[in-house]
């Protein structure tokens, strides 16, 4: 016989460990995440309607770096982020003023 399937829910979601500062961002943008300065990961950076905006590779350093040279040709309007690897999958949403 099987057991009764029990759903455990975390408190804090992925989502809530990836935070985007200033935030609307208007020249600069800082990613609060606790990783490992080695880590690498893939960074992309979508329209509300799904078109991929920015691509970027690299450890946590490198993509913030590379991102800051990127977000002044960023039309104004929402964004969403997803910073990912292998193990792990974080989200989240900005505004460009």
């Amino acid at each position: 016989s099987y057991s009764k399937i029990i759903y455990i829910s975390s408190i804090e979601s992925n989502s809530s460990l990836l935070k985007v500062y200033p935030n609307p961002v208007s020249n600069e943008i800082y990613l609060d995440i606790k990783v490992s300065e080695e880590e690498d990961f893939d960074l992309i950076v979508q329209s509300v309607y799904g078109d991929r905006i920015l691509s970027l590779k690299g450890t946590k350093h490198i993509i913030e770096k590379s991102l800051n040279m990127y977000i002044n040709t960023l039309p104004n309007g929402l964004y969403l982020l997803k910073l990912s690897n292998p193990y792990k999958t974080y989200s989240t949403k900005f505004i460009k003023n």
